[in-house]
């Protein structure tokens, strides 16, 4: 499995990185297919007010409680800071490191394997966290 990779990799590397965006394109229109795929039924809505009353609603329920704020900001933080580095690594990879796709794949590696990284440790310490929380709420 893992030479099976490396092959994909050195394959992608023999191509450059036009190859790279062309199969990161494809990885989208297999999701766009699987989503069109779905059959849903139309729920049809309730007549609860306009766009702007709703979003008002919501916004105000988000300020309310603090938790939500903070998620939000992470989010809104994550997706302005974070993906801008994901789209320029091409071009990272190739005028700072002066490398071509395998440097590229390498670096899309190593952010995918600090996702779960970082995905694995905080499942671990939200888990010792509740294991704390509920033993002091147990004990006398």
């Amino acid at each position: 499995m893992q030479q099976h990779a490396l092959d994909m990799l050195a394959a992608l590397d023999a191509q450059g990185m036009a190859a790279c965006f062309a199969l990161n394109a494809a990885s989208f229109l297999i999701v766009i297919w699987a989503l069109m795929s779905l059959h849903i039924k139309h729920i049809p809505t309730t007549n609860a007010g306009s766009m702007r009353d709703q979003m008002g609603t919501g916004l105000s329920y988000v300020r309310n409680h603090g938790s939500l704020v903070a998620l939000i900001v992470l989010a809104a933080t994550t997706t302005f800071l974070g993906f801008a580095v994901l789209t320029f690594l091409p071009v990272f990879a190739q005028s700072v490191f002066h490398q071509g796709a395998s440097t590229y794949s390498h670096l899309m590696a190593f952010s995918g394997a600090g996702s779960i990284v970082g995905t694995d440790a905080v499942a671990k310490a939200s888990f010792w966290i509740s294991l704390l929380a509920f033993s002091a709420a147990v004990s006398p």
